[in-house]
């Protein structure tokens, strides 16, 4: 579930009236956009997971794309935004925003007491150690010796 306060700390929250939205301005951050410039300030070149966009694109993207949170609607709205663009938004906000349960625990602690907000950086290792880990509930499954092996990697 969608935590508006969190949204609301990450973006920009306006009412006007019956409406209520939550605007967030930084579409370059959220899809995690390479751009380099010219000199001049113009764009050289931009990247989105390393796809190459025209420089139009990247400049709409950057100057006159929207995305918001419609609180009313409980829906993220888009203008001058592609879909597969709009998708790693909202995708990315939702991450941020999701109420996350209070216990997570990995190698016996809470995952809070690792400093992390969600377990998903230490599914990560487990990932790269060659684990089929989709979901929390299968990294718990892991026995404790092997997620011994996983958290020394992590806090190294």
């Amino acid at each position: 579930m969608i935590n508006v306060k969190k949204l609301a700390k990450i973006g920009c929250e306006w009412k006007k009236g019956d409406m209520h939205r939550i605007y967030f301005n930084n579409a370059k951050e959220l899809l995690k956009m390479e751009v380099e410039y010219y000199q001049t300030g113009s764009i050289r070149n931009a990247k989105i997971n390393g796809e190459l966009l025209s420089n139009s694109k990247a400049y709409t993207i950057i100057k006159s794309s929207k995305v918001w949170y419609d609180v009313k609607t409980g829906k993220f709205e888009s203008k001058n935004m592609e879909k597969k663009y709009f998708d790693i938004i909202v995708s990315e906000l939702s991450e941020q925003a999701t109420e996350k349960p209070e216990n997570e625990t990995f190698y016996g602690k809470n995952v809070h007491e690792y400093g992390l907000e969600n377990i998903n950086e230490i599914a990560q290792i487990a990932r790269m150690k060659g684990h089929k880990i989709e979901s929390r509930s299968d990294l718990a499954k892991l026995d404790p010796e092997e997620q011994g092996r996983i958290y020394d990697v992590w806090v190294d």
